[in-house]
Formats: structure tokens, sequence, C-alpha cells
């Protein structure tokens, strides 16, 4: 609701509103001292909205599964440890981001987002949906059954050709335009694959055989 709202907002005030400092943006709240000179009012509003949006949903979040978790007896830390690819995925693509030799995030940003977007896409389903599945975080079935690791391997090697560039003065061994191609791909063939197997999963689990052919009895 709230990013509709900004949305909604930039559709009728510009870009130019949100990028300029909040002072001039809303003179309402120019007497408010801040200890920055220029402050763009989306800075503002990002902080706001970390504030009082994003922390306490963190917040309500781990509540409820403390909750669940007292009332099923389990382990508190191995209900944290579902978060640790999450942690691994960011980190792995903020430290790609800062020692890229072409900046990606600056001039390839949409394929990053791909990539990425489909690389949290696979761990959201491979690792909470298949818990809820499986009746509480079998952790163990998951990473063997769908291998978390795999959404993860391409970050390591984008790592090493960007340190490779910082030491050969610039020059990647692969592209970074190749490699956030094959990035992509990866990422988009590997959510594939669990969505299938997702599929037949929950197809055997049931019993559903929607074209099953038998044979007629004489």
């Amino acid at each position: 609701m709230i990013a509709l709202t900004l949305y909604i907002c930039i559709l009728n005030v510009g870009a130019e509103w949100w990028a300029q400092d909040f002072r001039k943006s809303l003179p309402i709240f120019s007497w408010i001292p801040l200890p920055f000179p220029e402050t763009p009012l989306y800075v503002i509003v990002l902080v706001l909205m970390v504030l009082f949006a994003v922390v306490p949903t963190v917040r309500s979040n781990i509540r409820n599964v403390s909750a669940v978790v007292e009332a099923r007896k389990g382990s508190m830390e191995l209900a944290l440890a579902m978060i640790l690819p999450f942690i691994a995925l960011l980190f792995g693509v903020t430290v790609w981001c800062y020692l890229s030799p072409s900046d990606i995030m600056r001039n390839q940003p949409h394929l990053l987002v791909i990539g990425t977007g489909f690389n949290f896409g696979y761990l959201v389903v491979s690792s909470l949906l298949l818990a809820l599945l499986l009746d509480y975080l079998k952790l163990t079935y998951i990473v063997k059954k769908n291998s978390i690791s795999n959404s993860l391997v391409f970050l390591p090697l984008a790592l090493a050709n960007a340190l490779i560039a910082k030491i050969n003065d610039g020059n990647p061994l692969v592209d970074e335009v190749v490699f956030l191609i094959l990035y992509c791909a990866y990422t988009v063939g590997l959510y594939l694959y669990l969505a299938v197997s997702v599929v037949h999963e929950i197809k055997d689990a049931l019993g559903i055989y929607c074209f099953r052919i038998t044979r007629k009895e004489a």
C-alpha cells in the first residue's frame, strides 16, 4: 500500500520533486534542523519506511515464528537458520556490485534484478514453501532434495571474476554482461526446475493423476 501510494505521488509530481532537498519539496517542514545541508526527499521517505514499515514487519514476523516454535517445542536457532541463505545472497550481490569494474548496478540493473529476483524466489519456495508442506522446518531434507546451496554457486564465480578485474587493471576474465546473462539464465532455469519438482512432489503426495491411462478389464 505504501509503495502504491509512492508510485501515484511520483506520477503526479514527477521525479525531480523527490530528488531535490525535502525543504524545497515540502516547505512546511523547512524549519526542521538536520546535520546535512541538502537531504533529498527520497532519503527521508526511505528512512521513514524502514523505521515504520520494515522494522515493525520484521519484528512481528520474528514474534510470530517464535510463538509457532514454542507451540511446537522446536528450536528457534533452526528457524533462524532458514534466513542464512538470504543473508548470503544479499551479501554476495552487494559485494559483487561493489567490486564490479563495469558498475553493474548502474549500467545493467535490469539483468541483476532479474537474476537476483529468481534466485530469491528459489530460496523462498525451497526453504519456506516446502518447509510448510513438510510440516515444520525440516532443513536437512530440503537441502538434500532441492539443493539450496545450488542457488549460491554462481556468486563466488562472479566475485572471483570481479577480483580478477581488480588485479588485471579492470579487465575481467569474462565480460560482466555475459556473466550477468549467464547468471539470469542459471537462476531462471533453477527456479523452473524447482517449480516442476514441487508440482511433482505435490502430485505424488496427493495421488493426483490427471491423465492416467488404465487398462480395461475384459
